[in-house]
């Protein structure tokens, strides 16, 4: 095989094309075997084939006519491979003659797979990549006519057709797939936020339940020591009861804040219109700075 051969066949777009595809070593179908069997009745010859060629073999996805054990294996190596010189030129091969074809009359595909007049149509791919071929075989001589190489074309695009449908089907499924995989993962995120938040709320309020009935037995005894100290108390012992008084106050708003924020989640999200320019400027004026302020405290 020589060098520009080889690197068209063993070209990584093109195989990973092939790989995507997942065509190679399918059982055979009758769409494709419809298309061959046409080809064959409509240019009378004993063989059609629809190749598929990678970097070590050619694989018959259809194969009518072809001879045992071909038929039965589906495969050859490249050493017999005719269809693998369509897939490096990307370009239709007439072959009238293969045993007087300079490149091809070595071909062992001649002797063992009866191969002597060839017509071979590029499989592509809308993308470019040249799958394999479809190609109609004759055991004798024959001339190729303009009209045969564009018939064989169309049902060439036929074929190709199939292909891209099936690999639409394909991707479509894929996507369809991956998107029930990730609704399943979203409901699954869902449900354990829900548990999460359920927990929380269970947490705030025993949380806040346990803070609030030490601090009102803390504020009642404070009360009745005021009381029982009365007159007696010092003017720097009343900042410090203003200051227990205080933080008392903010301690019963941190637990009260407490509970209205385990409550949020339990509303219904109320939506309104808003103008943001009419806010900003009343912002600007100086008309909702008394409550930007109060907001900020």
């Amino acid at each position: 095989m020589n060098t520009q051969l080889l690197q068209a066949i063993s070209d990584p777009a093109r195989l990973a094309a092939l790989r995507r595809l997942g065509l190679m070593d399918t059982p055979a179908e009758d769409a494709f075997d419809h298309l061959a069997k046409l080809a064959a009745t409509i240019f009378r010859t004993p063989v059609a084939l629809v190749t598929l060629v990678d970097d070590q073999r050619q694989f018959f996805k259809s194969c009518m006519g072809l001879p045992e054990p071909w038929a039965s294996w589906r495969n050859t190596p490249l050493s017999h491979s005719f269809c693998q010189h369509v897939v490096a030129s990307s370009k239709p091969l007439i072959i009238n003659d293969a045993r007087l074809h300079p490149v091809l009359r070595d071909n062992p595909g001649i002797q063992e797979l009866g191969i002597v007049a060839y017509l071979g149509i590029p499989l592509r791919l809308e993308s470019g990549e040249v799958l394999g071929s479809f190609c109609v075989i004759d055991s004798e001589p024959r001339i190729w006519s303009e009209e045969e190489v564009q018939t064989l074309t169309v049902l060439a695009g036929c074929v190709m057709t199939e292909i891209e449908l099936r690999s639409e089907i394909s991707q479509r499924k894929a996507a369809a797939e991956k998107a029930e995989c990730l609704n399943q993962e979203l409901q699954s995120k869902a449900a354990e936020l829900k548990r999460a938040n359920a927990d929380l709320q269970s947490f705030s309020h025993s949380v806040s339940h346990d803070l609030r009935n030490p601090l009102r037995s803390l504020n009642a005894l404070f009360e009745l020591l005021v009381q029982s100290a009365g007159d007696a108390l010092g003017g720097e012992c009343q900042e410090y009861v203003q200051a227990i008084r205080s933080s008392s106050r903010r301690m019963t708003g941190v637990i009260e804040g407490l509970l209205v924020l385990c409550g949020i989640g339990q509303g219904k999200l109320l939506r309104e219109q808003v103008d943001l320019s009419e806010s900003a400027r009343g912002i600007i004026s100086g008309r909702c700075r008394p409550a930007l302020n109060a907001m900020l405290k």
